[in-house]
Order: structure tokens, then C-alpha cells, then sequence
């Protein structure tokens, strides 16, 4: 009996590990030594992901990210609305800005 030959599904390169969606605009590469203990095996794996997979792995603390990319993701959080209590309070915002800024301690 002859083997079917099924050619390999090439990876395409702007296609995000964890949603294995490609029709994204970009795409935020990962390193290896940033992620933590948490998560799945395949969200510790991924190193290409795109905007709201990196704002998953964000708000559930599984990679720390730079910076820049935190400050991106927490203004995305405060535009979805995610303090609920005490609204638009300096003191609160700023509560929150430290809570999700510094991700491992």
C-alpha cells in the first residue's frame, strides 16, 4: 500500500503561536528567558504573538514585557474600562498602574 504524501504546513511568518490567526497587521516576538511559570505549555512556547494574545499573557501575569509594551497594554486596559470601582479617580488609576506595572517580583 503507497503512502499519501501530505506536504507540510509551513509556518507562516506574521502568525501568532497561541491563536494561530495570521491576518494581523503585526506581530510581538517573545523571548524565551521572560516567561514565567504559569500558563499553558503552548502559551510558554509561543514566540510570535500578536496584540491581543500579548494583552492575554499580560493581564494573566505568564510573560513580563518591557516597558514600553506595559505602559501600551495598561492605557488598552484602562480604554476596555477594567477599574471598576472609584472611576476616574487619580488615586485609583495610579493604585492600578502600580498593580499591573510590576508583573514579577
Amino acid at each position: 500500500m503507497a503512502k499519501k504524501f501530505k506536504p507540510k504546513k509551513e509556518k507562516r511568518f506574521m502568525e501568532c503561536d497561541i491563536c494561530e490567526r495570521f491576518d494581523f497587521q503585526f506581530i510581538i516576538n517573545l523571548k524565551e528567558a521572560c516567561f514565567s511559570s504559569r500558563g499553558s505549555q503552548k502559551e510558554r512556547n509561543a514566540r510570535r504573538v500578536c496584540f491581543y494574545c500579548g494583552l492575554y499573557l499580560f493581564k494573566e501575569k505568564i510573560y513580563n514585557f518591557s516597558y514600553v509594551w506595559r505602559e501600551t497594554f495598561f492605557e488598552q486596559l484602562k480604554r476596555v474600562g477594567f477599574n471598576t470601582s472609584r472611576k476616574g479617580t487619580p488615586s485609583a488609576n495610579e493604585f492600578r498602574r502600580e498593580k499591573y506595572m510590576v508583573i514579577h517580583k
